[in-house]
């Protein structure tokens, strides 16, 4: 193994090592400090990592089968390491994309878990972005499998060598570019989310920052796919890209997907654990709410006002309804159940926060 083989597959490597600390940090927060049980947002992460440890397991196979020399070609010319070996490999690049495309779809469902859990119920239109983008990432994952496993059928003839079988090259540009067009489409959709409601939150500045540079961290995923687009594109015309320069720019991907979409939910571990102090006036207001709601002074309720057609809920007994939101936004009301517990909520020690004057139904 060359040194430039190493330092590539020692960096995604690294990167899966940084998300396996990220998970474990997830869990320990949620079931030890919370006390808590695991949400769907944690639930995908787990099966996001574990996808993600399958996809990396690929790299050192192949690497042991010289596929990572620099005079390998992505079509596999200039490989030299027997008939065998080559049909080895060209199946295992195969079956690769599943687990690869399986990461960048479950990283998406966490973080959108996430977003269902933190949009209020009166952002009508919002929530509809939301479970647009839902069907939408739901769908294309469906697509890109689909397309996968039955643009050549039958399967075999991905890894059969004879001219008269093997795929037509035509099929390759399709998946990739398919697949390709649909995960970024995706993450642009999951990135513009949080900016609908981050706006609407009124905290202080330095905590803003914080949350921003948390998601801004998706522009740093987004970049890199980018990136690993262009090598690909190129690599059909260029020879000198080699296999290896793809592999590496695809784990890079997959595992700065992970990287992010673990991040958000781990703002408690770098959140103020102090109470915030709100002026006195508003003191006596916040503890009568603290008393109907149960969950402390750290929550704050909106009373709902009549606003045209997407006002709050109302009932013949209640005049008011309230949101509560702990950190970000923690609960909403349910006529049957009343507030949704705050601790099974994402993001829960931002202290302070305060939402701005916000159209209802936007």
């Amino acid at each position: 193994m060359k040194n430039s083989e190493a330092k590539d597959i020692l960096l995604s490597q690294i990167l899966v090592v940084i998300a396996t600390i990220l998970v474990i940090a997830r869990l320990n927060l949620r079931l030890r400090i919370q006390k808590r049980k695991l949400l769907l947002s944690d639930i995908l992460m787990v099966a996001a990592w574990i996808s993600g440890l399958i996809t990396a397991a690929f790299s050192p196979v192949f690497a042991v089968l010289d596929a990572f020399d620099p005079s390998v070609h992505t079509t596999l010319k200039g490989y030299h390491g027997g008939t065998a070996n080559l049909v080895l490999i060209l199946k295992l690049l195969f079956a690769s994309s599943f687990p690869f495309y399986t990461t960048l779809y479950l990283c998406k469902a966490a973080l959108l878990a996430v977003y269902l859990q933190v949009f209020p119920e009166f952002m009508v239109k919002r929530l509809r972005f939301l479970w647009a983008t839902i069907w939408f990432v739901g769908i294309s994952y469906i697509i890109t499998i689909v397309i996968l496993f039955c643009i050549c059928l039958p399967i075999n003839r991905s890894w059969d060598l004879r001219p008269s079988r093997t795929c037509p090259k035509w099929t390759y540009a399709v998946t990739f570019h398919v697949g390709w067009g649909l995960s970024f489409l995706g993450d642009l959709l999951v990135f513009i989310l949080p900016w609908l409601i981050v706006p609407a939150l009124h905290v202080r500045r330095t905590l803003r920052l914080g949350i921003y540079f948390t998601f801004l961290l998706g522009t740093v995923n987004m970049a890199v796919s980018l990136v690993r687009f262009v090598m690909i594109w190129k690599a059909g015309a260029d020879s000198s890209i080699s296999l290896s320069t793809i592999v590496f720019w695809s784990a890079l991907d997959v595992n700065i997907g992970l990287v992010v979409a673990c991040l958000p939910s781990l703002r408690p571990y770098f959140g103020s654990r102090t109470k915030s102090q709100e002026p006195s006036r508003e003191s006596n207001s916040w503890e009568s709410t603290r008393k109907h709601s149960g969950f402390g002074n750290r929550t704050i309720c909106f009373h709902s006002q009549q606003r045209g057609s997407e006002a709050w809920p109302s009932s013949s007994d209640s005049h008011a309804r309230y949101s509560s939101i702990d950190q970000t936004v923690v609960g909403s009301w349910d006529d049957t159940k009343g507030f949704t517990d705050a601790n099974d909520i994402e993001l829960r020690d931002l202290p302070g926060a305060r939402t701005r004057d916000v159209k209802y139904g936007k």
